[in-house]
């Protein structure tokens, strides 16, 4: 994700606060301590914008629009009636920054961590990195009025449903709105569950976008009579390929059917090619099968395989992702969730990387504990016993650690990393 900082400087770049490239803050800025801005999100009039060049669209029956550039950031901001700055949106690349005005407080976010956002306060002074029903329930007790928010307080429109609902629901009309979820009950709102949570609530609905083939991809957790959401093309390079083509690509694999129609003898003699799906490899654990589908009959030489928690189809037992692989070599170990927010988030994870019992200490995100030491036993349970001392464990900033004592874990750059202090 982008650094922090340059989510302020966008925000007075785009305001005309700022005309230089900040190259000279970044060293400095780059990497703040947690909860921390070293100075106050700034906005604009719309007269400061027009004298740096802007092009403003006044609006009689709704708010005025205004573009603005510098050659890095492509910007369009909004402005309310009493002419205050309501909501900002600038893509710089491929990624697009958001600042809006729910009510006396600003919240910003970059696309690629639509359900997560910085909270600052009317003055510009930052409060705190939210995410999920946490961010949706500070907005909800910030509204001007100290309550919920609602159309008549703010008819200008200035929160939209990409808050909650991520950069799908943004469509540049700023004047949609939706209920942020039973705060007051008690209940979380469906925004921002996860995909079996969202299954386990009878007053919530999973929202899936197409993958390639049969497959489906979890988009999000909706309320029910929440707006429709966009979906991504999926790029599926695999589709188009017939079985000679699909095999020899080195990027995907077959997808087998039984029609059961065959009177042949030997086991698996009947199967016919249905399609080919992405990745050289498959999931053939069963184990990853969630949805309520009758398992397909693969016999002989094909084994069932899984994907997104359904199952594919029949694929050669060959190209089943092996197991857990850590002696002999080539060793053949999973990667763990990093990602973080905070350094609560994290956990040392110690990883066996020879007969010796020398390891490796990890970063991972806590959530991962129970998958990490379940592939751990697995892989510790291959060595052989050698008559040798263990190495001193190394962290990921690649130091030995003589004193065990001495390893840490903290969240750097949105991702756990372990470290020797």
């Amino acid at each position: 994700m982008m650094s922090q900082w340059l989510s302020r400087h966008l925000w007075m770049l785009a305001a005309g606060v700022v005309v230089t490239s900040c190259k000279d803050e970044a060293v400095s800025d780059l990497n703040p301590p947690p909860g921390v801005r070293s100075a106050p999100l700034t906005p604009a009039t719309r007269a400061e914008l027009e004298a740096r060049g802007a092009s403003c669209t006044p609006n009689a029956t709704g708010p005025v629009l205004c573009t603005w550039s510098n050659g890095v950031a492509t910007c369009t901001l909004t402005f309310d009636a009493s002419d205050d700055l309501t909501s900002l949106e600038c893509d710089v690349g491929s990624a697009t920054w958001r600042c809006e005005r729910p009510a006396d407080l600003y919240v910003c976010s970059w696309s690629d961590e639509p359900l997560c956002g910085d909270v600052y306060g009317s003055d510009g002074t930052f409060e705190a990195h939210l995410c999920g029903d946490a961010l949706s329930e500070r907005i909800h007790a910030g509204g001007r009025d100290g309550g919920a928010l609602d159309a008549a307080s703010h008819p200008d429109g200035a929160f939209t449903d990409a808050w909650v609902h991520g950069d799908a629901g943004m469509h540049g009309d700023g004047g949609h709105r939706h209920d942020l979820g039973p705060h007051d009950s008690g209940v979380p709102a469906c925004h921002g569950l996860d995909e079996l949570s969202c299954l386990e609530r009878a007053d919530c609905v999973p929202g899936y976008c197409p993958g390639c083939g049969s497959e489906r991809h979890f988009r999000m957790c909706q309320a029910p009579g929440d707006p429709p959401f966009d979906c991504a093309q999926p790029f599926c390079p695999c589709d188009a390929l017939d079985l000679e083509s699909c095999e020899s690509s080195g990027l995907c694999h077959a997808v087998f059917e039984d029609p059961m129609t065959c009177a042949c003898a030997p086991a698996g003699c009947c199967m016919m090619f249905r399609r080919c799906a992405e990745g050289v490899e498959a999931d053939c654990d069963i184990n990853h099968a969630l949805c309520d589908v009758v398992p397909p009959v693969c016999e002989g030489p094909y084994a069932p395989s899984v994907v997104n928690g359904c199952y594919e189809g029949c694929v050669r037992a060959s190209v089943c992702e092996q197991a857990v692989q850590c002696f002999p070599s080539p060793s053949r170990f999973p990667e763990f969730d990093r990602v973080c927010l905070q350094d609560q988030d994290c956990q040392l994870a110690e990883h066996q990387i020879d007969c010796c019992g020398s390891t490796r200490a990890l970063g991972i995100n806590h959530a991962a504990r129970a998958e990490f030491d379940a592939a751990e036993a697995t892989c510790v349970s291959q060595y052989p016993l050698c008559r040798c001392a263990a190495r001193p464990p190394v962290a990921d900033d690649g130091a030995s650690a003589l004193d065990p004592a001495n390893l840490a874990v903290e969240c750097r750059a949105g991702e756990c990393f372990s470290f020797v202090r």
